[in-house]
């Protein structure tokens, strides 16, 4: 160690080095790998299963090549959501420092602790960072995301790479803000797959045999908006706030005489600082879209009232 610094309560030393040490960097890139690699594989036997199904149907009945590819897409992002939520759920409220993770942290002064150490939680960065390594060209080439789904998948691997691969890592609140973050994409997958296979005759036939089933894209709606809003922006953001909070200071550390990090590795904090801004933006952008159609769902009840009294 080089550098330290006088804290809220004790004194600090700087990591001498960039990177985690090799054994922990070497495990961060093959957990980074494989997911990927698990990821696009399981995607794959998603989409062949689909695509032999879709071709014992009537030719009338059958979906596009592009419909069938967009729905094993959908479900892939399901199930991964799904993961990382069950993941977090269990680190965030059953695992013995869950206070800490959840919500203790957040209360914590002291800036260092939310940069630093707890490498524990590199899995969650490494996984996100193979997740949007498939998506991202998936996403491109085949599924015709729109540009803020693209910025968001560069955000998260610019960011993630640091908390998979660095001392300054963030990792504290890794499970949340890495696992949590992605419950309300479970409801919000449900959404679109719905809603791109509403004229399926096979799906319809399904979903009319249950009352329940049957109002299933509300239910979806309503458990999206209240988890998204809930988590992600009342939950999350005293979490981004440390986050963004940690990068400014990270940056302001590598400069001190004796850390030894070069301009390059402050360029990367750099990156990462404007990523967790860029993120942070694009959930209000989402968050404002959410209430805009909370508003206008409101606003078209109160415009039926009269009409059902006359």
């Amino acid at each position: 160690m080089e550098a330290s610094l006088s804290m809220e309560d004790s004194t600090f030393q700087l990591p001498s080095e960039f990177f985690l040490p090799r054994n922990e960097f070497i495990s961060s890139l093959k957990a980074i790998a494989a997911s990927a690699i698990i990821i696009g594989i399981s995607h794959l036997i998603i989409l062949f299963t689909l695509t032999t199904r879709n071709n014992t149907k009537p030719k009338p009945n059958q979906r596009t090549t592009s419909q069938v590819f967009k729905a094993s897409y959908q479900i892939t992002h399901l199930l991964v959501n799904l993961y990382f939520g069950i993941y977090a759920i269990y680190i965030c409220f059953i695992n013995p420092h869950s206070h800490d993770v959840f919500y203790g942290n957040v209360l914590d002064k002291n800036t260092y602790r939310h940069i630093f150490g707890h490498e524990q939680y590199c899995i969650f960065g490494a996984v996100q960072v193979g997740y949007n390594l498939w998506s991202l060209p998936v996403g491109i080439l085949f599924a015709k995301e729109p540009p803020p789904m693209i910025a968001h998948h560069i955000s998260v691997i610019v960011i993630c790479t640091l908390t998979a691969t660095s001392h300054f890592g963030y990792r504290l609140h890794a499970p949340f803000l890495l696992g949590m973050f992605e419950i309300s994409s479970v409801p919000l997958s449900i959404m679109n797959f719905l809603k791109d296979h509403e004229h399926d005759e096979h799906l319809k036939s399904f979903i009319g045999k249950s009352p329940f089933l049957q109002g299933l894209g509300v239910q979806m709606k309503a458990i999206f908006a209240l988890l998204f809003l809930g988590i992600r922006i009342i939950l999350g953001t005293p979490h981004v706030y440390h986050t963004i909070r940690g990068a400014y200071t990270s940056m302001m550390l590598m400069g001190m005489e004796g850390c030894g990090m070069n301009f390059v590795l402050r360029g990367w904090i750099f990156m990462v600082l404007l990523g967790q801004v860029v993120l942070f933006l694009l959930q209000l952008y989402w968050a404002m879209l959410i209430l805009k159609g909370i508003f206008k769902m409101f606003n078209s009840k109160k415009g039926k009232g009269p009409e059902k009294r006359a």
